[in-house]
């Protein structure tokens, strides 16, 4: 899909935009890249990037921010994904055949599941409308593997 360099480029940048919540600069790409090229060539990546829909750049000169479609590259090039033991599978599993085929019940277990797991609040509801549509999306980082998923449904 890309080449080294630019996956590389596309890499370092979402990493630093994670990291610091600001736009990433060529130079600091340049810095943190464990390939060797001027800040130029980068900002010439960068602009390949944005024609691309992976990156915007609030201004003509100012660093780069990750887009949906540069964060789904990023997620999808993740290596080592980290599971959870084999006996706290089983426990999830057992759970939920034990649980009647009510997807609310599912829901509502789930949601337990997911705090219980991630020591964290977890909230979620069943949707009510019989169809919905996105209605918005975000992604917020809180800190180091750590991030806020929101999505919202307008129900029709």
């Amino acid at each position: 899909m890309f080449k080294p360099r630019t996956s590389a480029i596309l890499k370092i940048l979402i990493g630093e935009y994670i990291n610091t919540a600001t736009p990433v600069a060529s130079d600091d790409i340049a810095r943190k890249s464990h390939v060797k090229v001027s800040p130029a060539t980068i900002r010439s990546e960068m602009a390949d990037l944005e024609g691309e829909g992976y990156i915007r750049r609030p201004h003509i000169s100012s660093g780069g921010i990750p887009s949906d479609k540069g964060y789904r590259f990023y997620v999808e090039s993740l290596e080592g994904t980290v599971g959870l033991p084999m006996p706290i599978k089983a426990g999830i599993k057992d759970r939920f055949n034990t649980t009647h085929n009510d997807p609310e019940a599912w829901v509502q277990l789930a949601t337990r599941i997911l705090a219980q797991t991630s020591d964290n609040l977890a909230i979620a509801t069943f949707p009510r409308a019989t169809t919905s549509r996105l209605k918005n999306i975000q992604l917020i980082y809180i800190q180091e593997f750590l991030s806020l998923l929101v999505i919202v449904l307008q129900g029709t």
